[in-house]
């Protein structure tokens, strides 16, 4: 009983991550597949509560019979549109500062350059910001954007999930 926790005590946001990150590798297709996907990581909720969260943030069935999360939709189409509509030209991601006392990468800074047409740079970031809450940080200037983040692997994401988000 000490690694089973009750509906109460779960952690809700934990929760919606774990199905949200899950949504396009599980295939799920009802309610059942999701409880048992969380009974297995040791969450157990009831069908009840499973559509309550469901509803709550806005992941439905598609066409195809899973479940997807239409926010993340609605955020990519948002971003294809400013990118779209903005000619940003976005760079690989380079160095920006390095740490000079260590051999690591640990505590180098990373950063992705965008430009585009003045008057949509804070938007963008605004519409990045669902994509890596708390985790970087950038500057919007005239006509351009700088995003930073300390973690090559995830500057590397971000750049690969905008040049995607752009060809789509």
């Amino acid at each position: 009983m000490d690694n089973i926790a009750n509906e109460e005590n779960i952690n809700t946001e934990k929760i919606i991550n774990l199905i949200k990150k899950n949504l396009k590798k599980e295939h799920f297709r009802s309610h059942n597949d999701i409880i048992k996907f969380l009974d297995n990581k040791k969450i157990p909720l009831s069908q009840s509560r499973i559509s309550y969260y469901l509803n709550k943030y806005n992941i439905h069935k598609n066409k195809l019979g899973y479940y997807e999360d239409f926010s993340a939709n609605v955020r990519e189409s948002l971003l294809k549109d400013i990118l779209l509509k903005s000619n940003a030209h976005i760079y690989k991601p380079r160095v920006y500062g390095l740490n000079i006392d260590s051999t690591t990468k640990k505590n180098d800074l990373f950063f992705i350059f965008i430009k585009m047409d003045s008057g949509h740079e804070n938007f963008l970031c605004e519409l990045l910001s669902d994509y890596f809450p708390n985790k970087f940080s950038y500057l919007a200037g005239y006509g351009c954007v700088q995003i930073f983040i300390n973690s090559e692997k995830n500057i590397n994401v971000l750049y690969k999930k905008l040049n995607s988000i752009k060809k789509m």
